[in-house]
């Protein structure tokens, strides 16, 4: 995942598997970096 984005985050890459996983959405100040790992993620800004 990482590799493919080009990122190096591993708690970014964290959050997005455990989401993805359970189908949740992420509560986040940081979903830029979140889209480039999954640009399907729902997330919502604070």
């Amino acid at each position: 995942m990482l590799a493919r984005s080009g990122t190096a985050d591993v708690v970014d890459a964290h959050v997005v598997l455990c989401a993805q996983r359970t189908r949740s959405s992420v509560v986040t100040s940081d979903d830029g970096d979140l889209a480039r790992l999954d640009p399907t993620l729902p997330t919502v800004r604070i």
